[in-house]
């Protein structure tokens, strides 16, 4: 356990910083390219309805503009990864930032449904290599506490962006059409890639081959996985299936990577007990999360009538909280252990995600909207340091591990904690059962507590 005594314990390893103007350039670009691939998902979900008229067809069928593009994105981030080591961590981010351009173009021109989900499937495979190498980009230039604060940037970023998508898709698709969904991350992706390559050049392996059966089978665990949980409600017995390939592909992943001699992931990370558990941490929390948010929409919707506006509204506090909270808790990652911010970080969503459960029937806006808030702020202040952790427990030339483990852990638990909401939601009223789920995602952040009290 953390010692509050000791602020020492549980601190990135101390080396001397590298930023500099490239490094600080790289940094803006991580945070520009962060923020354009998260915004473009949210923009997207708004504008599902307007899609699925434009191209004429079902609701079911839109949803999988979606599907494509995260089902991609899942499946490549430990590839994108293993690439970046192989030949550079911003080569392949900029790669990265030249698919989702041209994934943008296509989809802006895209005339009809299929060639819509292929350009939304090239955006998935840059966005895997945004993600899965951003923050190690980050952690190749900072270090110490100006890691910790930078993370904190990283973090706001993401929630910044999270609360600006509902607000600017309804805005664009009012006033401009459908079509700027797409359109703008055109130029925001073009001047992330003018940054990126005035920034640092990291180290490449070139003496290293690439783990192509370890890219494989992480490949189809991802799929299996993300495909399986979506169908638990729906066709269980598919649902099976999907677990079984899962176990199966992520068996023969784990024992390639024990094997192989250039493997795709630094296996050995999980020997560090800090970095285990805040692995373990992250899983539980973002499943927590999701099913508190999930939660929420339908008791505002269903249980209370109120309109997707109001909705919107509503839950764009919880991002609001955390990007407050994110940069704080970067600077306070310098003065204590990680693990404890963490901790109360998480105390402070599981007491507003508490809160929100125990609401009776008849709340009003104002009730739900401060519980939300504080769910939000109370995740700001958690993420930072629990990514430090990870970020900071494995040598830096592996930082892209973390990353991509970190990446994979975050799509992992949000889609395990969709399904769970899911599950309750078809059991009954899912106005009323809405408070179970929200319970849930109480109950689960209170797990995540304890598993990040054990490093």
């Amino acid at each position: 356990m953390n010692n509050p005594g000791n602020p020492a314990q549980g601190k990135v390893e101390a080396q001397a910083p590298l930023s500099g103007t490239r490094s600080k350039l790289s940094l803006i670009s991580v945070l520009i390219g962060t923020s354009v691939v998260v915004l473009d998902s949210g923009l997207v979900n708004i504008a599902l309805p307007t899609l699925a008229r434009q191209y004429d067809i079902d609701p079911g069928r839109a949803v999988w503009i979606v599907i494509a593009h995260q089902l991609v994105t899942a499946m490549l981030i430990i590839p994108a990864a293993g690439i970046g080591r192989r030949f550079g961590q911003r080569d392949t981010y900029l790669a990265g930032l030249f698919l989702v351009l041209l994934g943008a173009v296509g989809c802006l021109l895209a005339p009809n449904f299929a060639a819509l989900l292929l350009a939304r499937a090239i955006q998935g495979a840059g966005t895997a290599a945004i993600v899965a190498l951003g923050m190690a980009l980050v952690r190749s230039s900072y270090s110490g506490p100006q890691l910790a604060v930078m993370l904190g940037w990283y973090a706001m970023s993401v929630a910044v962006s999270n609360a600006a998508a509902p607000v600017f898709g309804g805005v664009l698709l009012a006033t401009l059409g459908w079509r700027w969904i797409f359109a703008i991350a055109i130029l925001p992706a073009l001047i992330s890639a003018t940054l990126m390559l005035a920034g640092p050049q990291n180290r490449r392996h070139r003496d290293e081959t690439l783990d192509l059966p370890g890219f494989l089978f992480s490949a189809m665990a991802m799929a299996a996985f993300m495909l399986s949980v979506d169908r638990v409600s729906t066709s269980p017995q598919w649902a099976i299936v999907g677990m079984a390939v899962f176990a199966t592909s992520g068996v023969l992943f784990i024992r390639r990577q024990k094997t192989a001699f250039f493997p795709a992931l630094y296996i050995k990370a999980f020997e560090n007990r800090r970095f285990s558990w805040a692995v373990t941490t992250s899983f539980l929390s973002f499943a927590a999360a999701t099913m508190t948010l999930i939660g929420c929409v339908f008791l505002v919707e269903v249980g209370r009538g109120m309109s997707a506006l109001e909705t919107s509204l509503i839950l764009c506090l919880w991002p609001i909280g955390t990007a407050v909270t994110a940069p704080i808790s970067g600077r306070l990652t310098g003065r204590f252990a990680p693990g404890r911010i963490s901790s109360t970080g998480l105390g402070l969503f599981a007491i507003g995600a508490g809160l929100v459960a125990m609401l009776p029937s008849d709340f009003s806006a104002i009730d739900l909207a401060w519980r939300v808030g504080l769910c939000g702020l109370g995740f700001g202040l958690y993420q930072s340091p629990n990514n430090l952790e990870m970020l900071s427990a494995v040598p830096r030339e592996h930082s892209g591990t973390a990353a991509a483990i970190l990446a994979c852990t975050r799509t992992m638990a949000m889609s395990f904690g969709a399904s769970l909401a899911g599950m309750l939601l078809a059991s009954g009223d899912p106005g009323v059962v809405a408070y179970k789920v929200i319970s849930l995602g109480c109950l689960t952040s209170l797990l995540a507590i304890l598993a990040s009290e054990q490093r």
